[in-house]
């Protein structure tokens, strides 16, 4: 883990907590790709980039 996504994973677990809106939106998305998708890990932390992408940029 490098420096930088190591301070992004940190930006986005305290966004997460402190607020009810991006939490759901990171819910909801990784329940409907665990819908979509099933149990293929890779595809599933692959689906997750756009809403992370976004919630960083809110953090």
């Amino acid at each position: 883990m490098s420096a930088n996504s190591g301070a992004n994973y940190l930006r986005l677990r305290d966004l997460l907590r402190r607020s009810p809106g991006a939490r759901q939106r990171y819910e909801d998305t990784k329940l409907r790709l665990i819908d979509e998708i099933g149990d293929d890990r890779m595809v599933y932390t692959e689906g997750k980039t756009e809403i992370v992408a976004s919630l960083l940029k809110e953090a």
